[in-house]
């Protein structure tokens, strides 16, 4: 029996985005939510079916910077993608996950879908990596840093 060429780049697919080391995010043309793969369902804190039919806009995400202030949802990376048809890359928030109860820190890549025949993103994908552990160490060495500089001893920064 011969495979046909279609499902098995589907299938392929699916195994990749499922296997990724990065969370992955697809938003339709309204910014809802329609797929998310399992990295991105562990680092938000949420199931498929509890993502599903969110928005960037939804006050559930109690998004911030990293200043601390909050990260408005038409600010987004995805929603200025639709907006803009722009990619935007490298963008810094915090996101409350509600499985750990606490804020993770995200990396996020956003990226308009355009076709041909449409001059506006018909959705976007996202990408994103937690680097909330990056951002721990990166303070600690700061405070280190600091206490060097001054002439303290640098065995109590943490």
């Amino acid at each position: 029996m011969e495979e046909n060429p279609e499902q098995e780049i589907n299938l392929n697919t699916q195994y990749i985005l499922e296997t990724l080391p990065y969370g992955f995010v697809y938003q339709d043309s309204s910014g809802r939510i329609k797929y998310a793969n399992n990295f991105a369902q562990r680092i938000l804190g949420l199931t498929q079916r509890q993502i599903s039919g969110k928005t960037s806009l939804d006050p559930d995400w109690m998004a911030i910077r990293e200043d601390g202030s909050p990260f408005l949802g038409e600010e987004h990376p995805s929603i200025q993608a639709l907006k803009t048809g722009k990619t935007f890359s490298k963008v810094v928030m915090g996101v409350f996950n509600p499985m750990q109860q606490k804020y993770v820190w995200i990396s996020i890549n956003a990226v308009p879908i355009q076709t041909e025949e449409s001059e506006i993103p018909i959705g976007v994908y996202v990408t994103f990596e937690d680097i909330t552990d990056y951002k721990k160490n990166r303070r600690y060495i700061c405070r280190i840093r600091t206490m060097q500089a001054s002439g303290k001893p640098g065995e109590n920064a943490r």
